[in-house]
């Protein structure tokens, strides 16, 4: 697993992260997940969703979207929010997951991306250093 490499995903990726949509949520959620995911890879936003897959080799591992919202409060800042993210079965419980949403964050943050960690820290994900 030390050969995972993070890439930004394309619509020529569109094929594969249905697949990996369909086969890692129940068969009840998995088309319309699966088409979400496809759907945020041809929107055109800004800032631009950052679409991201992990892969080893040739395998394509596992997707994570960070899709741009608008927070008002007292004051406007940039944000993002995680969805969809999806970890083919045969790859879950090896940090997949976890690697896309650092590298995510780190992007963001390299962009100037405001957010807050908590959200990863209720989903067992330790944001150290990168918020």
């Amino acid at each position: 697993m030390n050969s995972i490499k993070i890439e930004i995903a394309g619509e020529q990726d569109s094929e594969v992260i249905r697949e990996i949509y369909q086969t890692a949520f129940p068969e009840e959620e998995s088309a319309m997940v699966a088409k979400l995911a496809v759907d945020l890879l041809a929107e055109k936003t800004v800032p631009e969703i950052l679409s991201l897959v992990a892969r080893e080799i040739e395998t394509t591992l596992g997707h994570v979207a960070f899709s741009p919202v608008k927070v008002e409060y007292n004051e406007s800042c940039k944000a993002s929010i995680v969805t969809p993210l999806a970890v083919h079965p045969e790859h879950q419980q090896k940090k997949v997951g976890s690697r896309l949403i650092e590298f995510g964050m780190k992007k963001l943050k390299e962009a100037g991306t405001l957010r807050s960690g908590i959200s990863f820290w209720l989903a067992g994900f330790d944001p150290q250093g990168l918020v």
